[in-house]
């Protein structure tokens, strides 16, 4: 089969079909009748030589072929989309855009906090979905169009996504201020006489933790919490440490009883990144809002 001879509407169909997996919903959602788009489905069936949806008792279900072709397709259209529409500019003071960013809270709430600030006079009616993001790349989110960018330490990702470094940390601790008892940084002596909060959503070990194995040494975790704003707010009234990027924990110790004390080992590095799809390149939104997320994130080093 060569593309020659292939209906480039049917792959509207199909997209719709692969997230409805149901012919009444895709007619409805592309102002098609049912007939329609049975002989729409009919077709790629034929084309394509698979039956792609089955009837199962859970309703309709795509195939192994389907599920492979859902994810080209889906971006291949974007792509084109993006290709025949005329490039518009973008004025952040009368667009009432809303945007879906994907980030940890710690990361979430500073950005967040700073860009809200800015955009009261520069973008008043720019709204914003703050999604919580694991320890995972939301790959689907992004695909998708979803998620417009993610912000966060990632370990895998793949690269069919854009990725641009916003800053370098390094962990700190951050104990009740009545806990630091004047200390000006922590020994790994004293780090391991503490009991601490762990941030986890997937129980996945973290750098300090990977860096205390190689010692042969462990530390001791008393409780574990899903976010690091409930973890700073637990520290702040408790005898626990909570080991936190260091920018953010600056954060929250601006807020909160909290001192932020270096570590005198050094458990390594990391770049917290942004990530987006390439199909939003052409998008002057996305470009804006990747601009504000940069001038947000080095605001601390300026």
């Amino acid at each position: 089969m060569s593309l020659q001879s292939f209906d480039l509407n049917l792959l509207k169909t199909f997209d719709s079909l692969m997230e409805t997996r149901s012919v009444s919903l895709t007619a409805q959602q592309l102002s098609l009748t049912q007939p329609a788009v049975s002989n729409a489905l009919a077709r790629l069936r034929r084309l394509l030589d698979d039956p792609l949806l089955v009837r199962t008792k859970y309703g309709m279900e795509p195939t192994e072929r389907a599920l492979s072709l859902k994810t080209p397709v889906k971006e291949g259209l974007r792509q084109l989309e993006g290709a025949i529409q005329p490039t518009s500019a973008f004025d952040p003071l009368t667009s009432n855009r809303r945007f879906t960013i994907a980030a940890p809270d710690f990361i979430a709430v500073k950005l967040l906090s700073r860009l809200m600030q800015r955009w009261k006079e520069t973008a008043p009616q720019v709204t914003i979905n703050a999604r919580h993001l694991g320890p995972d790349t939301p790959e689907k989110g992004l695909e998708q169009g979803a998620v417009d960018l993610a912000v966060g330490r990632f370990l895998d990702v793949p690269s069919r996504f854009n990725r641009q470094s916003l800053r370098t940390e390094s962990l700190v601790c951050l104990l009740a201020s009545d806990q630091a008892q004047g200390k000006a940084s922590l020994s790994l002596e004293e780090f391991l006489a503490l009991q601490f909060v762990w941030v986890s959503n997937s129980g996945r070990r973290g750098m300090v933790d990977h860096w205390l194995d190689r010692q042969n040494v462990q530390r001791e975790i008393s409780l574990v919490v899903s976010t690091y704003t409930s973890g700073a707010m637990l520290v702040a009234e408790s005898q626990y440490g909570l080991v936190i990027a260091g920018s953010y924990a600056e954060y929250f110790s601006q807020r909160l009883p909290l001192s932020v004390l270096p570590l005198e080992f050094d458990p390594g590095q990391f770049s917290i990144d942004m990530l987006w799809h390439p199909f939003t390149e052409g998008d002057m939104a996305l470009r804006w809002l990747r601009s504000e997320i940069l001038w947000a994130a080095s605001a601390d080093e300026s």
